[in-house]
């Protein structure tokens, strides 16, 4: 029972990923084909609601943070020798 729901995780977590790794996750586990289907689009899913409903903060702090690694990057390059 144990085996079988890690073996499901595994294949849940691919699929968030991406999504092709559900199914060749799912045959190289040997989980039953309707469990792999159920499992890879749950996964495919949960990433597609987190990027609707998260999209804008995630971008907003990728933004932030890419802007500071740019001040950082400037200010050791325009120091003088």
């Amino acid at each position: 029972m144990w085996e079988e729901l890690l073996k499901a995780a595994s294949v849940y977590l691919s699929s968030m990923i991406k999504f092709i790794f559900g199914p060749i996750g799912g045959k190289a586990a040997g989980l039953h084909l309707i469990t792999t289907m159920i499992v890879t689009t749950a996964g495919m899913m949960t990433v597609v609601v987190a990027f609707t409903y998260f999209g804008e903060f995630i971008r907003k702090q990728l933004w932030i943070a890419s802007s500071k690694r740019k001040k950082v990057k400037q200010t050791q390059t325009s120091e003088p020798l």
